[in-house]
């Protein structure tokens, strides 16, 4: 299940290339630019982790944290704010934040952040069995069978299969299989890799598609096989609709339905022109 992140950001150039960044990575993103419209969203979605601007039009994002921090202790909650004083990042960690980015950020840093607090949140069940098809892969037994039968996997290809497995459907890319499964600082060709990943296609048969994707990220996508032809192996991804999703696709979108989605306002705020608003210098890079 696609992991939901609730987006509160007044800044429209700054919450669309965080917005569109989030679900080309497949996250379901709830974006808002009141912190009454946030509240309102956080009840009805029940997010799995939130990005929390301080600088909000109604209400402080402090306020708004320790109202988040009270209703869900366990919630993950990333602190996005030019406000770095000392000062400022001690209040909002101890207003409830888990973690203080401030602006400008790297959009790559912050995706790590963002899959680090999932991944904590997530600790508990880590080590459940993890089931796609006929395949089922058990990482606290070090086992992966198919129908029940098992499949000899060296421990590389067990790592590879197991963070695959936790993300199937969604593109891994090369970079993060090699910094998960590899060191970061470990030297390698990355021919090493496309090695492992053949071992796992040939081990697993007709079961399981790790299909290669091309284009704006190279890397692998896990699925349950599909024996329609054309549908293996291979993924192309528009590279202009990646670099410019908003331009691809309108200005907003929901990627529940198909369709964009407006950012939540509520109030007045529903009827204030985004491009009336102050300048504001560049808080974050695309990556």
């Amino acid at each position: 299940m696609n992991e939901r992140i609730l987006l509160v950001e007044d800044d429209v150039s700054i919450g669309q290339v965080v917005s569109d960044s989030l679900e080309s990575h497949g996250y379901l993103v709830e974006w808002c630019t009141t912190g009454s419209s946030a509240a309102a969203a956080n009840e009805r979605m029940v997010p799995n982790l939130v990005l929390l601007d301080a600088g909000l039009p109604d209400v402080d994002g402090f306020t708004l944290c320790r109202l988040l921090r009270e209703q869900h202790h366990d919630l993950p909650i990333v602190l996005v704010t030019a406000r770095d004083a000392e000062i400022d990042i001690v209040v909002g960690l101890d207003a409830g934040a888990s973690d203080y980015v401030t602006k400008p950020f790297s959009m790559n840093v912050l995706l790590a952040r963002v899959r680090a607090h999932l991944r904590g949140a997530q600790a508990d069940d880590l080590s459940s069995a993890l089931e796609l098809g006929a395949l089922r892969v058990d990482p606290a037994g070090y086992r992966a069978t198919i129908d029940g039968v098992s499949i000899e996997l060296r421990r590389r290809e067990f790592e590879l299969l197991v963070l695959l497995c936790r993300e199937a459907g969604r593109v891994v890319t090369r970079e993060r299989l090699l910094a998960e499964v590899w060191d970061l600082h470990w030297e390698t060709s990355t021919k090493t890799l496309d090695m492992h990943v053949m071992a796992l296609r040939r081990k697993l048969g007709d079961a399981i598609d790790i299909a290669t994707v091309r284009g704006w990220a190279t890397g692998w996508s896990f699925r349950e096989a599909s024996h329609h032809a054309g549908d293996r192996r291979s993924i192309s991804l528009d590279p202009c609709r990646a670099r410019h999703p908003a331009r691809a696709r309108g200005p907003s979108s929901d990627p529940r339905h198909g369709s964009r989605r407006a950012p939540s306002h509520g109030g007045a705020d529903a009827q204030r022109d985004p491009s009336a608003a102050r300048p504001r210098r560049a808080c974050c890079r695309e990556p």
